[in-house]
């Protein structure tokens, strides 16, 4: 099996895992919106369903799986993903900065992450930890009574910004996840000393969030330039 806590250029489809390696599974991979004409874009780049498959039997059975995408692969991403996992939640990321849409369209301000685990699973046996958002509230009297001056973490997540070019954190790296966005999906969905898996790395978010929260963590991309980015950025820990 492959040594954890490393970031890699590998196909994933030649990934070779244990059934049940990971608590979590990050999948990050392209909207297939033809973004600035990028090639990794183009619809059908991805071959969803074995994706999906083999994320089921590299997941532990009370494991999580969290997919990021856009509206127009919502429909697309839940119609494949039903035969391999249960929706547990749409989580929608009001991101603030806006992205172009065409003429007759609105413009999109909005990421859906997806949250899945395996079928038949029972709720109690289910890994979601207790996460306030970092929104305080506008009276501090219901605050008093539950002990944090802060919201309860809902299903629509607006206190993180995107990552722009003048971010302290831009690595240059396109479609880049703030660091502050993956380390709560890594709270949230796993506990410490936990594995993340994360076969779409990109700029290495996931790695040094995983370092971070005390999770140890498989990271791996197509792109060379990638690899390099992520084991650049990670340095620094290890």
């Amino acid at each position: 099996m492959a040594n954890m806590n490393v970031a890699r250029q590998i196909d994933w489809e030649l990934l070779e895992f244990k059934k049940q390696t990971f608590n979590l599974i990050l999948l990050d991979g392209p909207y297939e919106i033809n973004y600035n004409n990028r090639e990794w874009d183009k619809p059908n780049s991805i071959d969803w369903g074995f994706l999906f498959l083999m994320s089921k039997i590299w997941l532990k059975n009370n494991g999580n799986v969290i997919l990021f995408t856009g509206w127009s692969n919502l429909k697309k991403m839940l119609t494949i993903s039903s035969s391999y996992f249960n929706l547990q939640n749409i989580i929608t990321w009001d991101r603030v900065k806006t992205r172009r849409a065409k003429d007759k369209n609105l413009t999109s301000a909005s990421e859906f992450i997806l949250w899945f685990t395996k079928k038949n699973l029972e709720e109690k046996n289910i890994i979601l930890n207790k996460e306030d958002s970092l929104t305080k509230k506008s009276t501090s009297g219901m605050g008093h009574k539950n002990g944090s001056r802060y919201r309860r973490l809902s299903n629509v997540w607006t206190d993180i910004p995107p990552i722009v070019p003048w971010s302290e954190e831009y690595t240059g790296y396109d479609c880049q996840k703030p660091l502050a966005l993956i380390r709560r999906i890594i709270r949230l969905f796993s506990n410490p000393s936990d594995t993340i898996g994360d076969f779409f790395c990109g700029s290495g978010t996931t790695a040094e969030a995983s370092i971070i929260e005390k999770r140890n963590y498989f990271c791996s991309d197509i792109n060379s330039k990638a690899i390099e980015i992520t084991n650049n950025r990670i340095k620094k820990y290890t």
